[in-house]
């Protein structure tokens, strides 16, 4: 806006001849003490919310300790579940090797019929001809 001086000037001299001397004078002390106004009640404002932030943050971490404290400690819930189920755990069914077959052309036993293998699987031009017979069947 005051990219040089000349206009700054230019509008002084306009602002002196409407107002006069001491009218200027007395506006120059007002917009002063409004822009002080000003940047006080924003330093409040910050300062306010910094308060409330670290207020808040002091409660949550507070919180979060409090939590972490009722929690047992990683090691020991392992400890006890080892110890509930006998000193070893249990094989489960789903740890068990699987029984895979040979699936060669030359060996006798189908590729498709390896339950293995992602041929085994129908296609989706099959699944659409079982729903369609199913539709039309009954």
């Amino acid at each position: 806006m005051f990219d040089n001086p000349e206009k700054l000037m230019i509008l002084l001299v306009i602002a002196l001849l409407i107002l006069g001397p001491s009218r200027l004078a007395g506006f120059g002390g007002s917009l002063g003490r409004a822009m002080r106004d000003f940047r006080n009640a924003v330093r409040g404002a910050q300062e306010e919310a910094r308060s409330a932030f670290s207020e808040f943050t002091e409660e949550a971490s507070s919180a979060m300790h409090e939590v972490q404290q009722a929690l047992p400690a990683p090691d020991a819930m392992a400890d006890t579940a080892f110890a509930d189920s006998g000193g070893a755990p249990e094989p489960s069914a789903a740890a068990e090797e699987p029984v895979v077959t040979s699936a060669t052309p030359g060996s006798g036993a189908s590729w498709e019929e390896d339950p293995s293998s992602l041929a085994s699987e129908p296609t989706a031009a099959a699944l659409r001809e079982v729903a369609r017979q199913a539709q039309h069947g009954g």
